[in-house]
C-alpha cells in the first residue's frame, strides 16, 4: 500500500522537475549572460533570465537609446520599455499577451507612448519607470564592463 503511493506521488513529482529542469535549463543556455553587438542595428544586446520561462533584455544604442525587453511565463507575453531620449524615463510601452485580452482597448496588444497617453494612462508610465529604472541599474555594470572590453 505505501509503496503504491509513493509510485503514484512520487512519478508525477519526479515527471513535474524533469519538465520544469528541461525548461529552465533551455532558458538558461538561451539567455543568461548573454552578451554581443546586434550586428544590423550595431546596439549592445544583454540577457538575463528571470525565472523558469522568463527573461529580461536590454539593448542599449549608440545614440543612448535604451529598449528593455521583458518576457514572461505568464501565457507568452512581453513588455517592452523604450527611452528614447536617454533620460531613463519610458517613451514607450509595448505590451502583448497572446491568451488575454489587454487591459486598453479591445486588443491583446498596448501601444502607449508618453507624449500622446500620459494624461490618461500616467500610472503605467510611472510603474514603467520604476521598472525601467530598476532593469537599468541591473544591467549597467554589466553594459559598463562589455564596453571596457571594446575600447
Amino acid at each position: 500500500m505505501i509503496k503504491n503511493l509513493a509510485l503514484i506521488i512520487g512519478f508525477p513529482i519526479m515527471g513535474t522537475g524533469a519538465v520544469v529542469g528541461t525548461f529552465l535549463g533551455m532558458n538558461f543556455k538561451d539567455h543568461h549572460n548573454v552578451q554581443y553587438r546586434d550586428p544590423i542595428d550595431k546596439s549592445v544586446v544583454l540577457q538575463k533570465i528571470d525565472g523558469i520561462l522568463s527573461y529580461s533584455q536590454f539593448n542599449f544604442y549608440a545614440d543612448s537609446k535604451v529598449g528593455i525587453y521583458r518576457t514572461s511565463a505568464n501565457c507568452g507575453s512581453y513588455t517592452v520599455f523604450r527611452d528614447n531620449d536617454g533620460d531613463k524615463l519610458v517613451d514607450r510601452i509595448l505590451t502583448f499577451c497572446p491568451l488575454v485580452r489587454g487591459q486598453i482597448g479591445s486588443s491583446n496588444l498596448s501601444n502607449l507612448n508618453r507624449d500622446e497617453h500620459f494624461q490618461y494612462y500616467g500610472n503605467f508610465f510611472q510603474d514603467a519607470d520604476k521598472e525601467f529604472q530598476g532593469q537599468y541599474g541591473r544591467f549597467k555594470p554589466t553594459l559598463d564592463e562589455f564596453l571596457a572590453k571594446e575600447k
